[in-house]
């Protein structure tokens, strides 16, 4: 990745040698000769048939037809081959830190826009099976605002240019686009490559993490960290930014769990860092009476080289999000069933001395299991007080409401973030940051109730929101 001008073109094509391309390209070109020969030799026969009187004229010229057809596809089939490989290489995959441009073959997936910018991508998701070779069904599909997607073939790439794309991915676009297995497939790329004495562009990412989150000198654990006495094993990181990280791991007993690192140690002031600690005591006790069903669990706590870690239940099932990904917006009557359950969790929560506010109550954090019961993942503990201690911001943007960019979240923030998960689920769409939500108004065809109630929890006006028993009334009704 040039590092002046934040340019690099990615070879989009088959990774094969010069010598192999020639031979194919030949190989081509002498089918394509032979099938424009055997076109010729259909089109001199369908004319004699015609000439031809009798049985005989009309089987010749059906014949001719049908093999004119075949060699008129088989050539359109080759020559398309040939012009999209030559395509590619003229015309490569160019990413930038504003966006990409995308090779001209992909220009129909694309609604004829080549030049994507990184806040239009809504998802990319990969597909990939883990295994060290990549074939046929391995890819990257990104999908954008405007509903058009391209799938890039891993196998039609080198490995340095995959990781390079995922890197710039990672590095750019929507945290909430990138998909989970980001991370284990760049770390896959990564140690194939040093192995191979090339050049690793995930190096590049760390600097850049470095750079953004420069007010602290904390770094993630990597994968194979023992914590505890070898009781917990950190397997793969989920995300990380300021002073804290999430982990994927697993237990002495093989069982998977989520850990949470805080790092205080970087905090200069030592008032800070004693009020931050019992803020974040506190908040972890309130967590472990939490006895719900659909709220993860926490599991255990420890400090250990000045980083306190949280022990959280590993929720099997997907995210909302990945579920709207994979089968598009939902029908007004499966939405309702799953907010009536967003509801009845929050209500919980709320109703704990004092109320427990998530303040990330978003489709990221909502687990959906294979019985259809919604679980509820993602505590910030402690993280609110950091907020105020660092001015970071917990929440994504889209779905916090403007007491919440002040710093001031309450019981009725929570409300506000469900409404924009609810508006996710029947549009497929992030909603808007700071709009007051009216799904009919963009042609969405909902019921009157539960457009009134989006519309009412989205008020920027605290007091004009909704209470939970409000909530749920609206749900119910018919």
């Amino acid at each position: 990745m040039n590092n002046q001008t934040g340019i690099s073109k990615l070879n989009y094509h088959p990774a094969s040698s010069a010598k192999i391309a020639l031979v194919r390209t030949i190989t081509q070109v002498i089918l394509i000769i032979c099938t424009i020969a055997l076109l010729l030799i259909s089109a001199i026969a369908f004319f004699n048939g015609i000439v031809m009187s009798g049985e005989g004229g009309m089987k010749l010229i059906i014949f001719s037809i049908v093999f004119m057809a075949s060699a008129t596809y088989s050539l359109w089939s080759k020559v398309g081959r040939i012009c999209d490989s030559y395509l590619a290489q003229i015309q490569p995959l160019i990413i930038t830190s504003g966006g990409a441009i995308f090779p001209f073959a992909t220009i129909l997936q694309l609604k004829g826009r080549r030049w994507r910018r990184w806040e239009e991508l809504t998802n990319a998701f990969v597909y990939w099976n883990d295994g060290p070779d990549f074939d046929d069904s391995d890819a990257l599909v990104l999908t954008f605002k405007d509903g058009s997607s391209t799938r890039i073939a891993l196998k039609t790439m080198l490995h340095q240019d995959i990781e390079k794309l995922l890197v710039a991915l990672e590095m750019w676009a929507p945290p909430s686009a990138i998909s989970e297995n980001f991370v284990e497939l760049r770390g896959y790329l990564s140690q194939a490559l040093q192995k191979q004495g090339l050049k690793s562009y995930t190096a590049l990412w760390n600097d850049e993490l470095s750079r953004r989150f420069s007010l602290a000198t904390f770094r993630p654990l990597p994968a194979g960290t023992k914590l505890q006495n070898r009781r917990f094993e950190i397997t793969s990181q989920l995300g990380f930014g300021g002073f804290s990280a999430v982990y994927n791991a697993v237990n002495s007993r093989g069982e998977q769990v989520v850990i949470k690192e805080l790092a205080i140690k970087q905090l200069d002031s030592e008032a800070v860092k004693a009020s931050l600690l019992e803020h974040m005591n506190r908040e972890t006790a309130l967590l472990a009476k939490i006895q719900h069903p659909q709220v993860c669990r926490l599991l255990d706590t420890f400090v250990e080289n000045d980083r306190h870690y949280i022990v959280l239940e590993k929720i099997p099932g997907s995210t909302l999000r990945q579920v709207v990904i994979d089968n598009g917006p939902m029908r007004e009557a499966e939405v309702k069933a799953l907010a009536l359950q967003m509801a009845e969790i929050l209500s919980y929560l709320h109703s704990q001395q004092p109320p427990l506010v998530h303040r990330d109550f978003t489709p990221d954090n909502l687990i959906i299991r294979s019985n259809k019961f919604l679980a509820l993942v993602d505590f910030n503990a402690a993280m609110e007080f950091l907020a105020g201690a660092t001015g970071t911001i917990i929440g994504r943007h889209h779905y916090m409401p403007p007491e919440q960019i002040q710093g001031k979240a309450v019981v009725a923030s929570d409300y506000y973030s469900m409404a924009g998960t609810i508006y996710f689920l029947l549009t497929g769409r992030d909603p808007r940051p700071l709009t007051q939500l009216d799904v009919r108004a963009e042609g969405i065809p909902i019921s009157g109730n539960l457009n009134h109630l989006l519309l009412a929890l989205t008020s920027s006006d605290i007091n004009e929101r909704p209470n939970v028993q409000q909530i749920i009334s609206v749900l119910q009704s018919a």
